[in-house]
């Protein structure tokens, strides 16, 4: 009777966990999967999209929108101020930060530190469905300038520096009635924001963010979103590919002589 290779039993038992840790990936992914899924559905958490207005020229609510640079010495950085009139509305805002070229189109040469946002609730749409409902008038959308003023003498960022604690946040809402609703914040200094502070799941934090440098924006954090939801599902996928991917590499790896 033949007997079999020392090496062949080792590999039937790599192959045998392979199948088993693949079930078990599969199964934990689909369960998690549903599990987000119902997280989504009874959440209450709002989910905002924007789509940033890089025309200079345009109408909301009925009511011509420009926007315009003007030549301010000594008011804002690079001499330079936008100002903005809706309807019989004009806001003057100095340049924070040193505008690009003025050869760039639109407003291009002013978004590292003010943008103009179109946004809504998203809900579970896609971005393409969102932006779709937008365009065809099936969703409000609403209008907001959002400007970043960083402190003096503090604008370029050396690695490993970042200085968003000391950053304002000047949000101007385009009412739909006329006029404008404006708030200044900061960034949040602690877990807890304190009033004056932006609040993480709000549209004005999220706003905030669109017009920070790479460098400084805050990781995501994931309190409060579909992490927790995912209970044991988690780590049984982690654990489960983790010991797919190495009995696979023991169940093929070349035999010894």
């Amino acid at each position: 009777m033949p007997r079999l290779s020392t090496n062949l039993i080792p590999r039937r038992a790599a192959a045998a966990i392979a199948l088993i840790s693949l079930g078990i990936l599969v199964a934990s992914v689909w369960a998690m999967a549903q599990r987000v899924d119902e997280y989504h559905r009874t959440s209450d958490k709002k989910q905002y999209s924007f789509i940033p207005v890089e025309a200079r020229r345009f109408t909301y609510a009925g009511r011509e929108v420009e926007l315009a640079d003007m030549p301010t010495a000594g008011r804002g950085a690079g001499d330079v101020s936008v100002t903005v009139r809706y309807g019989d509305e004009t806001l003057t805002i100095p340049a924070t930060v040193e505008p690009g070229p003025d050869q760039l189109p639109d407003l291009i040469r002013h978004k590292d530190w003010l943008q103009i946002l179109r946004f809504a609730e998203r809900g579970r749409t896609s971005y393409d469905e969102f932006k779709h409902a937008i365009d065809s008038g099936q969703v409000r959308d609403r209008l907001a300038l959002v400007v970043r003023t960083p402190p003096p003498g503090r604008e370029r960022l050396a690695p490993g520096e970042v200085f968003r604690k000391e950053w304002l946040f000047d949000l101007y809402e385009f009412n739909p009635e006329g006029g404008f609703a404006h708030e200044r914040l900061t960034f949040p200094r602690g877990k807890k924001p304190r009033e004056g502070e932006l609040i993480e799941g709000t549209w004005q934090f999220y706003a905030a963010l669109i017009v920070m440098p790479k460098l400084g924006r805050p990781s995501p954090r994931f309190l409060g979103d579909a992490l927790p939801a995912m209970g044991w599902t988690l780590p049984a996928a982690g654990f489960s590919g983790l010991a797919l991917t190495f009995a696979t590499a023991m169940a093929l790896a070349p035999r010894r002589r």
